[in-house]
């Protein structure tokens, strides 16, 4: 599994322009709305660019010639996972950090408190979104699993605008100020969807010919 987690390292350094165009939007966006909207934007595409070392893994038979190593399906899927959420809770941090930074020279309402409770609804968000879209990646190949993920992220961000509009607030007042087991319970849940998703692509994997 070692020799994976290096793999996709690898491929994400190779990844650099993509990564600093990224953090430079998010830079700009978190400068003109003055939110905490780069933690959510941030987590999100370091997601997606980690989910491209599937594509990566794909390409030219690249899974015959994976599963040669002395690697197993299994422990290609724990990799994967372990990469994947990696990336996600270090985009989190560093967006959480670097947007801290820029709250504090504008003189921003937002506390430390709703960079928290924002960063980890970023997370959950971003597992959650994880945990359905691996297994049908790996189900299904890159291209109809794109498709898939698209849909997926549709469907979560009207259901947030949905349950924006009927609280009659904006986004930014809904992450203020969460119960707080709702805080805890939203990452725990993401965890758990996580761990249930890991098994299942390990199934599919497993039963999955090249």
């Amino acid at each position: 599994m070692k020799g994976m987690l290096v793999k996709d390292m690898i491929y994400l350094r190779g990844q650099w322009k993509s990564l600093l165009i990224m953090a430079m939007c998010g830079l700009a966006m978190s400068a003109a709305l003055q939110a905490p909207s780069m933690i959510l934007y941030v987590t999100l595409l370091g997601m997606m660019v980690a989910l491209g070392t599937l594509s990566a893994d794909e390409l030219d038979r690249g899974y015959s010639w994976l599963l040669t190593l002395p690697v197993t399906r299994k422990s290609y899927v724990r990799a994967k996972y372990l990469f994947t959420a990696g990336v996600v809770v270090c985009c989190a941090l560093l967006s959480l950090l670097v947007t801290a930074v820029l709250i504090r020279f504008q003189e921003s309402d937002f506390t430390a408190a709703d960079l928290l409770t924002t960063m980890l609804l970023s997370l959950a968000m971003n597992l959650f979104i994880m945990a359905v879209t691996l297994p049908l990646r790996i189900k299904y190949g890159s291209q109809k699993g794109q498709i898939m993920m698209i849909a997926v992220l549709a469907v979560l961000v009207a259901g947030i605008v949905l349950v924006v509009k009927q609280q009659g607030g904006t986004l930014a007042q809904m992450t203020s100020a969460p119960a707080g087991w709702v805080k805890a319970a939203l990452p725990a849940a993401a965890l758990a969807a996580a761990a249930v998703s890991e098994k299942i692509s390990e199934r599919i994997l497993e039963k999955k010919e090249f």
